[in-house]
């Protein structure tokens, strides 16, 4: 081989550090999408799950609001969900001058929390 072949023949191709630091490269991106693939499942697991919170916090909210339910400080079953969750109930009423109370309801289940106010007579 004269030296211009020899030259021409040893440049072809990539050389084992270009190929190294190419791999590199490339396991840093799928990495990173990767990541940011988990991160964004994660956060749809959570959003679900707090809409399902939710859900049952206002279905019990809805019950007692519509009078279905009475409402008092304790644990409210819901029967007529899937899995019968148990919301905890605090119920607390302002006294008034008048024939009416302002009444505070907390629901809490899971994580999540719904607070609503109702106007309830006051009971003699």
């Amino acid at each position: 081989m004269t030296s211009k072949t020899y030259r021409a023949h040893s440049q072809a191709g990539f050389s084992l550090l270009e190929a190294l630091v190419s791999l590199s490269i490339a396991a840093l991106v799928v990495g990173g999408v990767t990541a940011v693939y988990s991160a964004h499942a994660d956060s749809i697991t959570r959003l679900q799950a707090k809409e399902q919170e939710m859900a049952v916090l206002e279905s019990a909210m809805q019950a007692i609001l519509s009078g279905a339910v009475e409402p008092k400080r304790g644990s409210l079953r819901m029967d007529a969900l899937e899995g019968a969750p148990v919301v905890d109930v605090d119920y607390d009423t302002e006294a008034s001058k008048d024939a009416l109370s302002l009444a505070r309801i907390h629901l809490r289940y899971g994580s999540s929390t719904l607070e609503s106010s109702m106007l309830v007579k006051e009971s003699d």
